[in-house]
């Protein structure tokens, strides 16, 4: 069975859900603050200016990877979404380190960054190491470089604020997502109770259907049994007419003979079962071969004889139904055509193949005659071999006889 595609929300590794909300958010805020930091430039901050741009150019640039993968359906794993959150929270602390410090409005950037990687991080503790991390390092850099925290201003409650800001962010996102994977789960959970209900409703239609085929083989093996009784109940009316006209009626006695013949071949292909699989249970198709034959000999008092060389391969019931027909519609045809006076069923299993050949030595036919008579047993003999990926063979010639075999590989039995 091949496996089935996993819906994307199903895989808990893969953020692009997330992700895509992030990707829109770092596209406007890079959008905004590359427009201000241009507008109006201040000269004044000499290689700072270039070195801003720079670090906006390069997030924009990973941004724009994430969002192609996004846009083409790819992966994204926690790896990538990490690695996108720590070069922004590196961009933003390197941009506020070298401009102006705690007079940097560009601070409010730390809170989409710290959304997006609470986003990702499922550990509270982990969250709560980096945000601590971060909040420790914005601190020292407003209290340690210029122009520093005013106390006199009470600017340290401005500060604190701001540090309380980043843990609530990052909380919320933390929330956010425990609610986005409950959700996730749930939908999981109700799309496995689906495909569990659909199976076993598929499963219950696939036994009314069995059920329904194995009562339509009974009722119509039933209607052949009793078919094949009264052939063979005209059968012996038949032999016993014809053994009572003897000389006295020649012509009569042709025609019963050839009603005889017809009454024997009709009872022959009554006997071939409609289903075969319950007969194949716990036999090989090398008894069940011997078995047909003997019945063969034993309806036409053709004298038939069948051999077995090498160790029989494992076949399914279906191969072995498929192998059986074969041998079947040869001696058929041998019955119908042949006027043979012997037949020889052989089945040889060694090497690398299987081989079936019914040989008998009938009046024969043309060449090409197997070719271009393609009659009921032929045609029959040809599906088996395109089934089974065999190669049949028939080889025959007027008045010597006619040969069928049909070799399959050894890899093709294992296939089946």
């Amino acid at each position: 069975m091949e496996r089935a595609q996993v819906p994307s929300y199903a895989v808990f590794e893969d953020l692009r859900y997330n992700q895509r909300f992030i990707v829109m958010v770092r596209w406007s805020l890079l959008v905004g603050w590359l427009f201000l930091h241009n507008y109006r430039p201040d000269h004044s901050m000499g290689t700072n200016y270039w070195i801003l741009n720079g670090m906006a150019l390069t997030v924009a640039a990973v941004n724009g990877y994430l969002h192609w993968r996004i846009i083409n359906n790819r992966p994204l794993t926690k790896r990538y979404a990490l690695a996108m959150s720590a070069l922004d929270l590196t961009a933003i602390t390197a941009g506020i380190a070298i401009t102006s410090r705690f007079d940097n409005a560009f601070f409010v950037l730390y809170y989409p960054a710290m959304l997006g990687i609470s986003l990702v991080l499922t550990s509270r503790p982990q969250i709560f190491a980096i945000t601590t991390t971060l909040a420790g390092l914005y601190t020292a850099i407003s209290l340690l470089l210029a122009p520093g925290v005013d106390f006199d201003a009470v600017e340290e409650k401005i500060l604190l604020m701001r540090v309380i800001s980043m843990f609530a962010v990052a909380a919320a996102g933390n929330l956010i997502l425990e609610i986005e994977r409950f959700k996730r789960r749930e939908a999981v959970d109700a799309e496995r109770v689906r495909m569990e209900e659909n199976m076993e409703l598929q499963s219950r239609v696939r036994e009314a259907e069995r059920g329904l085929e194995m009562e339509r083989i009974r009722i119509s093996q039933e209607i052949r049994d009793g078919a094949a009784q009264t052939a063979f109940v005209l059968n012996l009316g038949l032999e016993t007419c014809q053994r009572l006209v003897k000389e006295d009626n020649p012509e009569l006695s042709e025609k019963l003979k050839g009603l005889h013949v017809q009454s024997k071949q009709a009872l022959w292909e009554l006997r071939y079962p409609i289903n075969l699989g319950p007969l194949f249970e716990g036999k090989s198709l090398a008894e069940m071969l011997e078995n047909h034959v003997r019945n063969f000999e034993m309806l036409t008092s053709i004298p038939t004889t069948f051999s077995l060389k090498g160790t029989e391969m494992q076949f399914s019931a279906v191969t072995k139904q498929r192998l059986f027909s074969l041998p079947h519609n040869a001696l058929t045809n041998t019955y119908r055509h042949a006027n043979a006076s012997r037949v020889n069923v052989e089945m040889v299993c060694e090497g690398d193949e299987l081989v079936l050949s019914i040989t008998d030595d009938g009046v024969g036919m043309a060449a090409d005659a197997a070719d271009t008579f393609l009659g009921h047993g032929i045609r029959n003999m040809r599906r088996v071999e395109r089934e089974l990926g065999g190669v049949l063979n028939i080889v025959s010639a007027p008045g010597e006889g006619t040969t069928v075999s049909f070799a399959l590989p050894r890899q093709e039995v294992a296939d089946e």
